[in-house]
């Protein structure tokens, strides 16, 4: 009845990979099920997903003359944005070569829909011309162009966390920040709070679960877990300013700050930074008054 468990029966089936099928009643579930961390039918909403995907195979781009490196992979970048950060910093992981054609998003360039359907950043441009959007398939993209980055890694189980890692938090960090930020009154504040501290805990205890020594999610290695999670973080953190709330006086989150610390810490994180009181500045303009 799970069209989501159905994409892993399809996927070992292509696969001819032989497994054992336990079948679970989700109406009436064995009291075993929470004995381990799969997830066997997750549901979620995030902000994403609410509106329809275009296939990157897919992409009509008008033709209309627009800048563009004929020679490197050109990256459509505004610094103010957590998304199109994310791209700015695999790429610098990476050390690939690019070009950066800076976009101001309150006065966007008439071409801009020759590159992005919807007039949004991130986009890339490789050199045959494709332009690839959305900033998780671009990350993605640029890891496995460039494995020598060690942003995908190699073993399937070790991709496998990074992905769910992705999956579980890279929406979420933003949603119930976001639902912080707005909150009407203290009490639905406080309310919100909870919820981004019990999030919190979460991702401690992920981090805790895949590396005990860390700092990063698998180990020594940054990958792209970091790369899709800890742009909204570092959004957070201004959130909680803010609001006056002390980002780092929560209990029993020293793995998590561990691995703030060490992720915001990179070189290539800190050359993706938009100036703190633009940032600042775009985020209290949500405050309720």
């Amino acid at each position: 009845m799970c069209p989501f468990a159905q994409r892993v029966a399809w996927s070992l089936l292509e696969a001819d990979a032989e497994h054992h099928v336990e079948l679970i009643d989700l109406k009436n579930k064995p009291t075993w099920i929470k004995s381990n961390s799969f997830i066997f039918c997750h549901i979620h909403s995030s902000p994403t997903h609410k509106k329809h995907k275009r296939s990157l195979n897919n992409i009509t781009v008008k033709k209309m003359s627009y800048p563009y490196s004929k020679s490197l992979m050109t990256f459509y970048n505004t610094k103010m944005c957590p998304f199109a950060q994310r791209v700015a910093w695999s790429l610098l992981e990476a050390d690939a070569e690019h070009h950066v054609e800076l976009i101001d998003l309150k006065n966007k360039p008439t071409w801009i829909k020759s590159v992005h359907p919807e007039g949004k950043v991130p986009a890339l441009r490789l050199t045959d011309g494709n332009i690839l959007i959305e900033s998780i398939p671009i990350a993605r993209y640029i890891a496995d162009k460039y494995p020598e980055s060690k942003l995908s890694p190699a073993d399937a189980f070790d991709k496998y966390k990074v992905n769910l890692f992705i999956d579980n938090f890279g929406s979420r960090i933003i949603t119930l920040a976001f639902q912080l930020l707005k909150s009407p009154n203290q009490e639905e504040k406080s309310a919100n709070l909870d919820k981004v501290v019990e999030m919190l805990r979460d991702i401690n205890k992920t981090l805790l679960e895949s590396s005990e020594a860390g700092p990063y999610l698998l180990g020594e290695t940054l990958t792209l877990a970091e790369i899709n999670t800890i742009t909204f973080i570092d959004r957070l953190k201004v959130i909680f300013n803010l609001l006056e709330i002390d980002f780092d006086s929560f209990k029993d989150l020293d793995r998590f700050y561990q691995w703030v610390d060490a992720s915001m810490s990179r070189p290539t994180f800190k050359k993706t930074i938009a100036p703190y009181e633009e940032v600042s500045s775009f985020h209290a303009q949500f405050i309720p008054k």
